[in-house]
């Protein structure tokens, strides 16, 4: 089988990566005749040819379903707090701690006179 002039080899590293793959799996796969067969270069180094990795990883995403584009969830509801009144204490010294609560400082309450 000739090669085109435009291929070359790829090693296990450049496979791994481009396919994501593992070692193991990539054998496995072979084993099965579901991925291109590696050729042998010599001793023991062997490598894919780079057309057909890439023919293999165009049919996977060929044979993979059309997915709805993710979209992200809507925020949580915001809770707007209510800014509430101090508690109004009948004495003298409740008074003045809720007045200062309040943010109102110096007022002095009358008695018998509501706050």
């Amino acid at each position: 089988m000739a090669i085109a002039p435009d291929d070359h080899f790829i090693r296990m590293k450049e496979v791994r990566q481009r396919t994501g793959l593992s070692r193991a799996t990539i054998y496995r796969k072979i084993g099965e005749g579901s991925f291109p067969p590696n050729r042998k270069l010599g001793g023991q180094a062997v490598a894919w040819l780079n057309s057909e990795v890439q023919s293999w990883l165009d049919a996977q995403i060929e044979a993979e379903p059309a997915k709805e584009p993710w979209v992200p969830p809507p925020p949580p509801p915001r809770r707007i707090a209510e800014k509430k009144a101090p508690p109004l204490v009948p004495n003298d010294k409740g008074a003045e701690a809720a007045a200062k609560i309040a943010g109102v400082v110096g007022v002095t309450i009358r008695d018998g006179e509501v706050p």
